[in-house]
């Protein structure tokens, strides 16, 4: 599962779905978005589906370049981005889209010096493109994100945190 928010003056929340089962739950509603498709969440309206668009394949394929083949099942001409080095600072792992074991904490530097609520703070601009892909990650094992800022605000460790908020 992909999570992007898509600002402007009503912001839409876009929740991607590539594989396995991906269900979302909103203040009014819950469904289940079938794979290849993206489901649109606005603040009071219903839930709209569509299938996945270039953009969000392509984002899937810069993201984590191993669903290549997962990808040429809905757009065969997208190429996976260049998989770029970790960053040296970060002792966590890749990203995977696993949802059971412990939550693999893909990579973030500001982890090493306990100053990412700072780091990624919402509204910055522009926000680190690392913090993204940290959220994107943490969302793509299932982990509630708003549940591991919290655990993580109040002091406790990212990994226990990203555990117990999935």
């Amino acid at each position: 599962m992909g999570v992007r928010v898509e600002a402007g003056s009503a912001p839409v929340t876009r929740v991607t779905c590539l594989e396995g089962t991906c269900t979302i739950t909103t203040k009014t509603e819950a469904i289940t978005i079938p794979v290849g498709q993206a489901a649109l969440v606005k603040e009071g309206e219903a839930i709209q589906l569509e299938p996945l668009s270039e953009e969000d394949l392509q984002g899937w394929l810069d993201s984590n370049p191993e669903a290549a083949d997962l990808v040429k099942d809905f757009e065969p001409d997208l190429e996976p981005a260049p998989v770029e080095p970790p960053l040296p600072t970060v002792e966590a792992q890749a990203t995977t889209t696993s949802t059971s074991g412990p939550v693999k904490l893909p990579p973030l530097s500001c982890l090493a010096t306990g100053n990412c609520i700072e780091y990624c703070r919402a509204g910055a601009e522009p926000e680190p493109a690392e913090c993204t892909a940290f959220a994107n990650g943490l969302a793509a094992q299932g982990v509630n994100l708003e549940a591991f800022k919290a655990c993580v605000a109040g002091g406790s460790d990212p990994q226990s945190c990203a555990d117990n908020a999935r």
